[in-house]
Formats: structure tokens, sequence, C-alpha cells
């Protein structure tokens, strides 16, 4: 979709959900390369851009020159299903900043998207000002971590290596399917967690330059099961369990520990009584952002939004 749009006095082309146009489409990767460092591509020649990633994007003439991609997601929050839509990638050129773009943008998606259960988004220091200006509210995430006494436990119990295996995704097409497969189709057991994102999966697995997940994936031993995580000598952070047939935590962890393992970390909503749940209100200096009827919902769960369903 394309029109005209006339924001203080100065003419700009608008256009939403334009992936196959190619003109539009690196236009505005352009504009995501210089302020964010990388652009989508890729996940479009990937066949990750799917749907339910829309992209809003004003030109200047052929110039795109302000951006906000709208990602729709549904996430199962204990026995409901609630339709999300996350903003990512906002941005402008620095030439045509203050001029009112990004609130142009802010606005039609807002309006198009009133209907969903809650619009969210993560923020840097820089705009936290602005997005309350629109309704949106600063909220927590919840990540939790494995209480002391239960790690001693199991560390006792472990050996000096690793039971997990690390698993190259992008080694065979064999293994890239059978993550893809997971992710579409998780049953992790999480309490808020997305009932599909394969999409963003995908994107993160094979079409970002700088960053890949495929050096943090590890395979458990029942050979089902892949764990997302940041390993160390001594510290675990588990950012994502991936399981088509169910998994317990327990084990997930055991198999990620070794006898000199000092803290586990797991950033996802579990309620088990072994993880200690910890307030977060910032997370590597973002700071999350909900709107929409269900806003509050969101804001009394002890949620915490996986890493690969950030945009």
């Amino acid at each position: 979709m394309k029109e005209i749009a006339v924001i203080k006095d100065k003419t700009y082309l608008f256009a939403k959900d334009y992936k196959d146009d190619e003109t539009l489409r690196k236009q505005m990767g352009e504009l995501c390369r210089k302020i964010w460092r990388f652009d989508f591509e890729r996940m479009y020649q990937n066949g990750f851009w799917e749907p339910e990633f829309h992209t809003y994007t004003l030109f200047d003439g052929s110039r795109a020159v302000s951006h906000i991609s709208a990602s729709e997601m549904d996430f199962r929050l204990g026995n409901q299903v609630l339709h999300l839509v996350q903003l990512g990638t906002v941005m402008t050129d620095p030439e045509f900043r203050m001029c009112g773009l990004s609130r142009f943008l802010l606005e039609r998606i807002l309006a198009d998207f009133s209907g969903c259960d809650a619009i969210f988004l993560f923020a840097n220091e820089s705009v936290l000002d602005f997005y309350p200006k629109f309704g949106f509210e600063a909220a927590s995430e919840f990540p939790r971590s494995v209480t002391e006494h239960v790690l001693a436990r199991f560390r006792e119990e472990a050996g000096a290596e690793r039971k997990a295996e690390p698993f190259d995704a992008l080694s065979t097409g064999e293994k890239k399917a059978a993550l893809l497969a997971c992710s579409e189709h998780c049953k992790n057991g999480c309490d808020f967690y997305p009932v599909n994102n394969r999409m963003l999966v995908g994107f993160y697995l094979t079409s970002l330059e700088v960053f890949s997940i495929s050096d943090m994936l590890y395979l458990m031993p029942d050979g089902k099961t892949i764990v997302l995580a940041e390993v160390s000598e001594t510290d675990i952070t588990i950012h994502d369990v991936f399981s088509d047939c169910g998994c317990d935590m327990e084990p997930v962890i055991r198999a990620l520990i070794t006898k000199d393992t000092r803290s586990v970390s797991v950033r996802l909503a579990y309620d088990l009584p072994y993880l200690e749940v910890e307030e977060e209100k910032v997370h590597d200096d973002l700071q999350l952002f909900v709107f929409g009827k269900n806003a509050e919902l969101l804001k009394s769960h002890p949620i915490v939004f996986p890493l690969v369903t950030h945009t």
C-alpha cells in the first residue's frame, strides 16, 4: 500500500507491507543499516519474512527516512492466547528527526492494530519520554534463577563435562528443519511463550550478518530438546527451550551445568519451585513498554519475553 502523506507542510510517500517491492525494500534496508547496522534482506531472501511482519515507512522521494516494523505474535499466557503486536526497528534519519515522522507512523500502527490484545516494544533511554505520550506504560520483566540450594545439589551430582552437546543447526538441512519445527510447534511448558516463533528463530539463525544463534544451541540427552543458552565455565543463561513433545526444566539444567557452574539464569517464564523470580525493570539498557486493552494483564504477571522474540 502506498499513499501521499503531508507532515508539517512537507510531502512524503507513505508505504506499508511492501516486502515484494525491491526498490522500497532496499531503500528501507539502507536506512536500517545506517541506524542499526543490519537489514532484513536476508530475512526476505531466506523465506522468513512472513505476512505477520509489517513495514511502515516514510520516503522522501525514493529515500527511506523513517520506519517502524510491527510484528504480530500470539502468546500463550496460562490457559489463554493473547494476540500481541511488537514494534521494532524504530528509526528516523538524523536529518529528518523532530519532524513528526515517528509520530505519524506510530499513530497509523495504533489505528491499524486497535483490536489486538496489546502492543509492546523495547525502548532505549533516549526515547523513554516519547512512548508514554501515546498511552504506553513502562513494565518489568521477571527472569528466573536457580536457587543456590538446588544448584548446589545439582552441582554435586554433575561431572566435569556437560551432558548437552553443541547443536549446529546450520550444518545440515535436517538439523535446521528440526529447530524450525520445534519453534513452530513448541511445547516447552513455559507459562508465557509464543505459539509459533518460526519466523524470528529463522531470522536470528540465518539472517543477521554480525550475529547468529547457531553457536548458542545445545542438544539435550533426550535427542529431541534444543536449548538456546549462553554458557561459560561458571555461568549459564538459558534464553529458550525448543521442544515439540514436552520437556522438563530440571533435566535441561542438569545437562548444561558442570561441577564448576556457579549460577544459572533462566530468561523464560517458568513457574517452578526451584526457580527464584526476580523483577527486572531494564535489561541491556532497554525498557519494556506495553499498551492496549490487556496491558495491565501483562503487567500483573511475572512475564519475560524470550530473546528470539525481540525485533
